[in-house]
């Protein structure tokens, strides 16, 4: 996220990215491709990670279900820091905020709720 945050930032200050919708939907599209190309590589690994350690110990049904909260987790969270990264920026900009000065406090609010977005998920899979 934070990675977002800064290219959007230096293209606002550098005036590659105006404040047109056309521009914020390109912003848009362009960080959910990113996530996805992202995804489709770290999905799987993190479903392995889940799954593995777990078969040995707790038997194959315990497992698939931390791999699937393992991976969900990832993927919510993924496109929650990307989409909030990516249009943080802008939002600060449309009231003359700067956004390189104060998205840094909203960067570790959006890393807080990824972790909380993980425990809802992990919350609502082991209800069984």
């Amino acid at each position: 996220m934070p990675q977002a945050s800064a290219l959007v930032i230096r293209g606002l200050v550098t005036g590659e990215i105006k404040l047109t919708r056309i521009d914020i939907l390109a912003i848009v599209i362009k960080e959910i491709l990113t996530t996805i190309t992202l995804l489709l590589l770290l999905a799987p690994i993190g479903f392995a990670i889940g799954l593995i350690p777990y078969i040995a110990y707790k038997g194959p049904a315990y497992s698939a279900w931390l791999a699937a909260t393992v991976t969900m987790a990832l993927i919510t969270s993924s496109y929650v820091a990307e989409i909030v990264g990516s249009l943080l920026p802008v939002a600060l900009s449309r009231p003359r905020i700067d956004p390189a000065v104060s998205s840094a406090p909203f960067i570790t609010a959006a890393d807080i709720l990824t972790v909380t977005v993980y425990f809802i998920i992990a919350t609502h899979l082991f209800q069984f």
